[in-house]
């Protein structure tokens, strides 16, 4: 994995859940999780990684204002993942601006921002499949998560958007499923490429956003490349189909939030 991308993402993950909460990011503390530095190898991911971060606070305008280090974190001489953890703050201007990420109404329509490439390196899908990770980390255009940042937060701010969410961990699929949990709504969803690629690729700079019918025309205007992907439903169910009908998932949103909120203690049950 490439620890210079990494850093990247890592302040731009930040920086996507600070936006889709209705705010401006302003600056970040981290605390950069690495092992032994004193091994060559070590040192030049905490470099990378570093390079990274100054990078993507650079473009994203929110400058490190604190932070530390946690180091030699090894087990019988194997180092942990490189792991620069962010914490970054940002400035909600206006209360009614505050945004969340369950869909609020039955009839809504689903938008899907950013291009879902086959991109697995380092995802829980890779490692669910190979129980470990390696490869490439997903590419990153900083230039493009500043601009898609910088719409949205807009898109927010006119009063277009019912909810906002990133699409990270797990892909769409899992992006898609947390927003129906909140209220028990439904979402029908139809989505390109293949079933994989298309359910569970983790490439950045992607968004799902609900939008009421009767904004959706102010919507588009603002978020250049938002495409329409669904509707939201009273059915409290999440279904998600290929571009030619077929169902890829189909499931109760009580039955799938039931196994996202189980997940660590059936983890535990299987290992004691």
């Amino acid at each position: 994995m490439d620890p210079e991308t990494g850093g990247k993402i890592a302040v731009a993950e930040a920086a996507r859940n600070v936006v889709v909460s209705g705010a401006k990011p302003l600056a970040i503390t981290d605390c950069l999780n690495f092992g032994n530095p004193e091994k060559p190898e070590i040192f030049w991911q905490l470099e990378k990684a570093a390079d990274g971060m100054s990078e993507a606070c650079t473009i994203l305008d929110a400058p490190v204002i604190g932070g530390n280090v946690s180091l030699y974190n090894e087990t019988n001489g194997t180092a942990i993942y490189p792991t620069p953890t962010i914490g970054l703050v940002g400035l909600v201007e206006d209360l009614s601006h505050v945004t969340t990420q369950d869909a609020k109404r039955a009839g809504d329509f689903v938008y899907l921002i950013g291009e879902s490439l086959t991109e697995f390196g380092g995802s829980e899908l890779q490692k669910m499949v190979e129980g470990r990770i390696f490869g490439k980390a997903p590419a990153i255009d900083l230039k493009v998560e500043a601009q898609r940042q910088q719409q949205i937060l807009e898109a927010i701010k006119g009063g277009f958007v019912a909810s906002a969410h990133d699409v990270a961990e797990g892909g769409v699929a899992v992006a898609l499923a947390e927003k129906a949990f909140g209220k028990g709504l439904g979402i029908e969803a139809s989505l390109s490429g293949s079933a994989t690629t298309a359910l569970f690729s983790e490439s950045q700079s992607r968004f799902v956003l609900t939008v009421s019918p009767d904004k959706a025309q102010a919507f588009e205007q603002v978020v250049a490349d938002a495409k329409r992907i669904g509707t939201v439903t009273d059915t409290g169910t999440l279904t998600i189909k290929s571009e030619d009908g077929t169902i890829w998932i189909q499931d109760s949103v009580e039955a799938l939030r039931t196994a996202w909120k189980g997940a660590i203690p059936c983890l535990l049950k299987s290992e004691a």
